[in-house]
């Protein structure tokens, strides 16, 4: 409408300069009613009648509501363990909002997983369920494993998995794994009640365990964080280490001896309690 207006008033200006008067009284009309239109366009902001949406409809009773399957399918956890995790952060600084528009509630935050302030709680927790066991620790988590595995001093269990990433990276093709896809590595230990105590994350796919293992604390710390004869158990896919006892290597062009090939199958029953802690 703008534009035509601008085209009248310059048509306009064009004839007069040329003293052409053929159908001014016409072209005055057309100019008037375009000119009309647009103030009565410029006073009312919307052209139809608005409708009022109404709200959406509160979604949290249905979530809630989904059986076992759905709910972990859902949160990558089960619904005890949600409302466990609920009652643990809902106290943080976080949560305790003093302005005039309330937070919504810590388990409704929760079931949304991009929720900033339900990171934070969780991230503040760390240092309290993932830590490296102390001396104690040291001395009560050996027992325990001997208990069921025959190991003594065995600390806990070690091995990598990898975290899939959501789409292709722009940028860092070195994150495409050897099984497939795009992601990160991570290395990390569990006890036998598979709670984890240590973790490396962050790395490319593209890495092996090894390379994680060498550049851990664990490695790299060795001395304080191990006392002389403990160990972490683990797959063949790790170098053998003062700290780390790994399954055996399959020869390359011959059978693996009786006795190793029954030791690496005991070693592995007992270190699926890693794969179950991932999973878990």
């Amino acid at each position: 409408m703008t534009r035509l207006i601008h085209q009248h008033v310059q048509g306009a200006f064009i004839k007069s300069a040329l003293n052409d008067k053929s159908g001014d009284s016409s072209e005055d009309s057309d100019l008037e009613d375009a000119i009309i239109s647009l103030i009565m366009l410029k006073k009312n902001q919307y052209l139809a009648p608005r409708i009022r949406l109404g709200c959406a409809p509160e979604i949290t009773e249905y979530l809630f509501s989904l059986d076992d399957i759905c709910f972990k399918q859902e949160f990558w956890m089960c619904q005890d363990l949600f409302h466990q995790l609920v009652s643990e952060i809902q106290d943080h600084p976080v949560f305790q909002n003093q302005s005039n528009v309330p937070h919504r509630p810590v388990c409704n935050q929760l079931t949304v997983t991009s929720s900033k302030w339900a990171r934070m709680a969780i991230l503040a927790m760390e240092a309290h369920y993932v830590s490296w066991p102390d001396a104690q620790g040291c001395r009560a988590i050996p027992l325990r494993v001997d208990s069921f595995t025959g190991f003594q001093n065995c600390v806990g269990f070690i091995n990598g998995t990898l975290f899939p990433l959501y789409d292709r990276p722009l940028i860092d093709p070195q994150d495409y794994s050897r099984k497939g896809f795009y992601g990160l590595n991570t290395l990390i230990v569990c006890d036998k009640e598979k709670q984890i105590t240590y973790y490396l994350t962050g790395w490319p796919g593209c890495c092996h365990d090894t390379c994680l293992w060498e550049n851990s604390e664990l490695m790299l710390k060795e001395n304080e964080l191990f006392t002389p004869g403990e160990y972490l158990v683990t797959d063949s896919g790790f170098p053998v280490e003062t700290n780390v006892v790994p399954a055996f290597k399959r020869p390359a062009h011959a059978a693996m001896p009786r006795p190793k090939k029954q030791f690496s199958h005991h070693l592995s029953s007992i270190c699926v309690c890693n794969e179950h802690c991932m999973v878990s």
